[in-house]
């Protein structure tokens, strides 16, 4: 059995959207390994998550938006979550505690 090792990679929203949290969870999470507070430590990660998920919403059109009954369109909480919130904490996580038990 020969395994096919030529796949391909395509860059799709989601990918992109999950990349750019996870990065930015490791990189909150390395700052926030020189808080000493937990709590605050928390806040500044749904702070952060909650900032980045805006900023991709408003700088890029990779969120896909859901017309609602009325008309109006809306982003799509279950996207975000599953390619933004849940990378970002995982990452985050990740980087807070690697980080803070370094130091």
């Amino acid at each position: 059995m020969k395994f096919n090792w030529d796949f391909d990679l395509k860059w799709t929203p989601e990918l992109k959207s999950t990349l750019t949290h996870a990065f930015m969870g490791g990189v909150i999470g390395l700052v926030s390994s020189f808080v000493t507070s937990g709590k605050v430590a928390l806040i500044m990660m749904f702070a952060f998550a909650w900032v980045t998920g805006k900023a991709l919403q408003h700088f890029t059109k990779w969120q896909p938006k859901v017309t609602q009954a009325d008309g109006t369109e809306k982003y799509e909480m279950k996207w975000w979550l599953g390619n933004g919130l849940y990378p970002f904490f995982v990452f985050w996580i990740f980087g807070w505690i690697l980080f803070y038990n370094i130091l």
